[in-house]
């Protein structure tokens, strides 16, 4: 799925990418920190887990409540 709408994202040319769920939060949470612990290994070779749960947690605070 991440594979797809980065597929999608280079070939649009808005740029930015909706992210939503049920609650608003909880998937939609999960959906980001996989996206950007892809984009982190692929920069970087390495993740750093709890990193980008602080990170998500910063700019929206209900995105993965249960840490």
């Amino acid at each position: 799925l991440l594979g797809k709408v980065e597929t999608h994202h280079r070939q649009s040319q808005d740029g930015h990418i909706l992210v939503t769920c049920w609650d608003g939060a909880s998937r939609s949470g999960i959906f980001c920190a996989a996206g950007f612990l892809c984009e982190q290994i692929q920069s970087e070779g390495m993740v750093d887990v709890s990193q980008a749960v602080r990170m998500l947690k910063r700019r929206r605070r209900q995105f993965i409540k249960d840490v």
